[in-house]
């Protein structure tokens, strides 16, 4: 019988050890992963909160860099303030304070504890709260730094493919990206920032339905004016002065020939070339500064129309004379080389009839001084000027036109919109932004700049970025409520979701047994008493078994856990793992956020094991200490007594 009694108690010891293991690990995962305090206890060991900033955003934003190429502006020159900026608006304090209450809500949701959780983040109020520090934020000269050397150069290289500056001036990127700094220095553009942040927070936290960001440019017309006038000064522009202004008005005004005496052609190119050469230097730098200023003056708004008069009146003499000199020279030029006249010619012709015919040929002995006399135009290149001068006006005018077409014939549209920057100042409002985010996602085969107001408001209503910024904003707007129905939601309108809201209550299910632990402990331990009294006789006997197999169950446990409480193995697993991390194929982002994993996984088993080792030397102790008691106390509480000695006679007595 005894023998059938200790087979049982084998057979339970061997389920005791099972039960007892499984009951440690059970405890062990509902304290660790199944515990809210316990994972916020790891994340603020690891300092992830400070982490974030420090060495996560950091890799974020190069790799957002190098797989966004295109980006108009380097991320990673400004990296240090788009950190500031975030942390002003999400403190690390900030964070913990809502990942442990996030924690809270969903661990127990998950584990099978709770049926509902409900996550509140107030973004609204933080929204608010932040904007004096982000603005502060705002105000780093690399960010500005960054908005002129890429923003504004990659603008700059855009428009002078396109040819738009007028006046036919050529300049390099870096002498208008250095000009415009002059006009919207960085104390300026960080103002814009911060005014930008007034507006849009506002509109995000809810609090407005719209914002207009507006650039002024208004209070910049004088030095744009200023240093736009600076950088044209370092051009000639009097090729432009005589090709746009004088020429044309030259060629309108005498066409392609002008007849003068003698049949002669006076040409516009003969009056343009004479007047370049003869007008004076001073004189048409002046008329260059006169263009540069009203041209300025009209783009930044300070006069409300444009035209230019050049008078020429008093200017033009000079070279009117020079006309008449070089008629005067092509007539006698003309008669010199005429044939001679037949004597035929000569009792026929009238030399008076030259004025009109031309001379076709020349007389014996008679000078082009005397034809000249017999024709009443002896001063025969004043003439010559007066009928010039006659032809062309007093003035010159340079028109709006004129100036729209210096621009470029195709860039009357750009001419208006930079005026009426210039002028007004820039609106940028929500619209606006939801344009641009809308044409990310446009796929139609008409260009989304040739596309109607009306139709480019249907593709924003379609855009599926659109409305996921919409429903983010009406949620910031609701203080960020986010349910257990809105998380079941998500899981279910997933396209060919491959883990549904009914897979998540089957997960929930089955990690609620992990709750179970206390039961299985208990069970456990009936079981250690159940082997004790069958496996021993005496009390003492019954004791020592049950001490002996949890003896066994702890030395088991210790055994099994040896990488954890061997310090030397577990730092050199942990230094196996970084190797592996640094030699692994990943991104700087995904090791950076390994390391981290891989810390706190190794803190958490750490302490979870430090727990089961604790847990093992705790069983050990007991198991000794009752096998101890068991074999001193008891086994000499149990042990027979002899019989008593024979009582004297009263004889003997």
């Amino acid at each position: 019988m005894i023998i059938v009694r200790r087979i049982l108690a084998v057979l339970l010891a061997v389920i005791f050890i099972a039960l007892f293991t499984v009951s440690l690990v059970l405890s062990r995962v509902n304290g660790t992963i199944g515990s809210p305090d316990f994972i916020s206890k790891q994340l603020r060991d690891a300092n992830v909160y400070t982490w974030i900033y420090d060495d996560l955003a950091p890799a974020a934003i190069e790799e957002a860099q190098t797989d966004n190429a295109d980006l108009k502006i380097d991320l990673t020159k400004i990296s240090p303030d788009l950190i500031a900026v975030t942390r002003a608006l999400l403190p690390p304090d900030w964070l913990r304070q809502y990942t442990e209450e996030t924690l809270d809500q969903t661990i127990p949701y998950f584990f099978g504890r709770e049926d509902h959780f409900e996550i509140v983040v107030p973004l609204k109020d933080r929204l608010r709260d932040s904007i004096p520090t982000v603005k502060a934020a705002l105000k780093s000269d690399r960010i500005a730094a960054a908005i002129y050397d890429d923003v504004v150069t990659d603008m700059v290289d855009e428009a002078l493919k396109d040819k738009t500056i007028p006046f036919g001036l050529t300049f390099t990127t870096a002498e208008i990206v250095e000009t415009i700094k002059k006009i919207a220095p960085p104390d300026y553009v960080q103002g814009q920032m911060a005014n930008a942040a007034d507006a849009v927070f506002p509109y995000l936290a809810g609090d407005k339905e719209t914002f207009v960001v507006r650039v002024d440019l208004s209070s910049r017309a004088d030095p744009a004016a200023r240093e736009v006038k600076a950088l044209i000064a370092k051009k000639d522009l009097t090729t432009f002065v005589f090709d746009q202004v004088i020429a044309p008005t030259v060629r309108s005004s005498i066409g392609t020939n002008l007849r003068v005496p003698f049949n002669l052609v006076v040409t516009s190119a003969d009056v343009d070339r004479i007047i370049r050469e003869t007008l004076p230097r001073d004189w048409v730098q002046l008329q260059v500064n006169n263009l540069v200023d009203e041209s300025v003056n009209y783009l930044v708004g300070k006069k409300p129309s444009f035209s230019l008069t050049i008078p020429l009146a008093d200017r033009q003499q000079a070279a009117l004379d020079s006309v008449g000199r070089l008629m005067d020279q092509k007539l006698a030029d003309a008669y010199t080389s005429a044939r001679l006249c037949t004597a035929q010619e000569i009792a026929t012709l009238n030399p008076l009839t030259f004025v009109n015919t031309g001379i076709p040929c020349r007389y014996p002995n008679f000078s082009i001084e005397q034809v000249k006399a017999l024709a009443g135009l002896v001063n025969y290149q004043a003439e010559v000027a007066r009928i010039v001068d006659n032809a062309l006006p007093n003035s010159y005018v340079f028109s709006e036109a004129d100036l729209r077409r210096a621009f470029g014939a195709d860039q009357s549209q750009q001419f208006d919109d930079l005026r009426r920057y210039l002028t007004t100042g820039v609106d940028f409002d929500q619209a606006d932004f939801e344009e641009i985010i809308a044409k990310d996602d446009y796929t139609g085969r008409t260009p989304w700049d040739q596309l109607s107001a009306a139709a480019k408001k249907q593709e924003v209503e379609r855009s599926e970025t659109v409305k996921d910024f919409r429903k983010l904003r009406d949620r910031i707007k609701r203080n960020f409520t986010y349910t257990d129905a809105d998380y079941r939601r998500f899981l279910d309108d997933r396209t060919n979701a491959d883990f549904t809201s009914s897979d998540l209550d089957d997960a929930r299910d089955a990690l609620g047994m992990i709750g179970l632990w206390k039961w299985i402990f208990l069970g456990s331990l009936v079981i250690l008493v159940l082997v004790g009294l069958l496996g021993g006789r005496r009390n003492w006997s019954k004791m020592l078994w049950s001490a002996s197999v949890l003896f066994v169950a702890a030395l088991l446990i210790l055994i099994a856990a040896k990488p954890i409480w061997n310090a030397q193995a577990g730092d050199r697993a942990a230094r196996e793992l970084q190797e592996e991390i640094d030699k692994s194929d990943t991104t700087k982002l995904e090791r950076v956020i390994m390391t981290k994993g891989k810390e706190i996984a190794v803190s958490s088993l750490d302490d979870a094991g430090g727990k089961v080792v604790l847990v093992g030397v705790l069983s050990l102790v007991i198991s000794v200490a009752a096998g101890t008691a068991a074999l001193v106390v008891l086994q000499r509480r149990d042990r027979p007594k002899g019989p008593k000695p024979p009582e004297a006679s009263p004889a003997a007595k």
